[in-house]
């Protein structure tokens, strides 16, 4: 049942799910949310990249099939995060991708 959300636009990404994701990052990081907004970059390039390669993360999977399933976003949102210095250097779309 949690993921039932996830393929309501399948082929495309789960916009209903990116938008959590991107809630989330307003939430904790307004300013790097403010700049993606800025250069034109959502959450389709900052977060769906990551979430779509999800058999890359096979060391995380303990932690999201142990907890409550929100982790998965938390740990998306805890990436983009971390890479807010390098993210806030850029200014071009094609930077972000």
């Amino acid at each position: 049942n949690w993921g039932q959300h996830w393929f309501e636009y399948f082929p495309n990404p789960p916009l209903n799910v990116l938008s959590l994701a991107e809630n989330v990052l307003a939430h904790h990081d307004k300013e790097l949310l403010q700049h993606f907004v800025a250069c034109g970059v959502t959450s389709q390039l900052y977060a769906w990249p990551l979430l779509e390669t999800l058999e890359e993360w096979l060391k995380l999977f303990d932690n999201v099939f142990s907890n409550h399933p929100s982790f998965l976003l938390m740990a998306v949102v805890a990436y983009v995060t971390c890479c807010r210095a390098p993210l806030l250097l850029c200014t071009d779309k094609k930077d972000f991708e």
